[in-house]
């Protein structure tokens, strides 16, 4: 459209008033005219901002591409990593299992019993450190002879028969299921702290259960899977040990490795002192130079070290692929098995949601023909006036 001030050179306005209610939807779009002036500059303008879009497009995608790169090969890593830490973590438990029932006394098995017990009584076996090796000394100056002692047991039903013959694990489960039984909690807090010292305070909960529900935790714990196995437990202190041996080797090659470089270090520190005070570089060039000569001498070791690492994972890993493509396989068979057994029910919930679409899609097509139909019209009636040659000339300029 024209006006007194000169060409208004592509004015046009969009109205989209949706609505899925009343169903009335109004497009409109209006164009003025276009000079062959204005063409060509319009031309120029679109053709530049098409070059702009493409090339932001291309960086676009080269970032999506990098980033999708860059989250895959984290993904990767996070795990391995988190494999590595489970591993350390199942190795570190285990390991403090091993080492700590021993300290106590008891099995590995006792030990992980007895600390869940303690943990639903408030408490855990591994602050319990102090208050058994104060029972253990009871239990010698009981078997001593000593009369005191030896009451104290007594007051719990142990004789001197049992602590003869009973073993440590024996002896602290006697104890405890002595204290269940106590009546008198003034009498019972008295003799815990005797024989357990401060930590008899702390079991004032765990003597509180009876026997039964005791033994009924303990069950609970083996069933529920919180006891590791006797092998799993001395694998995890092996292994831990393996990596002692292992951080203690890398430590000792990294030592031996650096004291070989200390003296060309020295000599380099020496000769950038000397540079620095405008005495030469001679002393820092030869400082350089016995670096890489050293680092000669000692890549062919390193270079090897790696190369045997790496042909022992393929070698431990090659014969391993047919399985592992063939478990990769099992489960997607699997998967798709599963999927199929499901469809039946989810057929149902599928049905009923494509219905409801094609619901909303005919309620709304009496409102998109007529918005189609408008449009068109609008758009015959601007080609009608010149609007098809004006549209001509603005691609035509915009190629060149």
């Amino acid at each position: 459209m024209a006006d007194s001030g000169g060409f208004e050179i592509a004015k046009a306005y969009v109205t989209i008033i949706p609505s899925f209610k009343d169903g009335q939807t109004t497009i409109r779009k209006e164009l003025g005219d276009v000079t062959d002036s204005a063409s060509k500059e319009v031309g120029e303008k679109s053709g530049k901002s098409f070059g702009n879009a493409m090339a932001k497009g291309l960086k676009a995608t080269a970032t999506v591409i990098a980033g999708a790169m860059a989250t895959v090969t984290a993904g990767a890593v996070a795990v391995t990593k988190t494999f590595v830490d489970t591993a350390k973590q199942t190795a570190a438990y285990g390991d403090e299992v091993d080492k700590t029932s021993q300290k106590l006394g008891l099995s590995a098995k006792a030990y992980q019993e007895w600390d869940y017990v303690m943990k639903i009584a408030g408490t855990e076996m591994s602050s319990m450190t102090t208050g058994l090796k104060t029972l253990t000394n009871k239990l010698d100056d009981a078997k001593n002879g000593s009369a005191s002692a030896q009451a104290m047991f007594s007051a719990l039903g142990i004789s001197m028969e049992d602590i003869s013959t009973m073993s440590r694990e024996d002896l602290f489960k006697a104890t405890i299921q002595g204290f269940q039984g106590m009546a008198d909690s003034t009498e019972r807090a008295a003799l815990a702290n005797d024989l357990f010292g401060k930590s008899g305070q702390n079991l004032a909960p765990l003597f509180n259960m009876t026997a039964d529900e005791t033994q009924g935790l303990m069950e609970k714990a083996n069933d529920l899977g919180m006891v590791m196995s006797d092998e799993g437990v001395k694998g995890s202190a092996n292994f831990t040990d393996a990596m002692t041996t292992l951080n203690g080797t890398i430590t000792g090659l990294k030592n031996n490795l650096m004291t070989q470089f200390m003296p060309s270090l020295t000599e380099v520190t020496e000769g950038l002192a000397e540079t620095f005070a405008g005495k030469g570089t001679a002393k820092l060039t030869s400082g350089i130079k016995n670096i890489i000569k050293q680092f000669q001498k000692v890549a062919p070791d390193l270079f090897r070290a790696v190369k045997d690492i790496g042909e022992s994972l393929i070698q431990g890993i090659g014969p391993m692929l047919p399985d592992l493509v063939s478990m990769m396989f099992s489960l997607v068979v699997s998967a798709i098995t599963t999927l199929t057994a499901m469809t039946p029910q989810m057929m149902p919930a599928i049905t009923e949601g494509l219905r409801g679409i094609m619901s909303a899609v005919l309620s709304a097509l009496p409102v998109i023909i007529q918005g189609l139909t408008t449009l068109l019209l609008d758009l015959a009636n601007w080609l009608s006036q010149g609007g098809a040659q004006e549209m001509v000339n603005g691609i035509i300029l915009m190629v060149t």
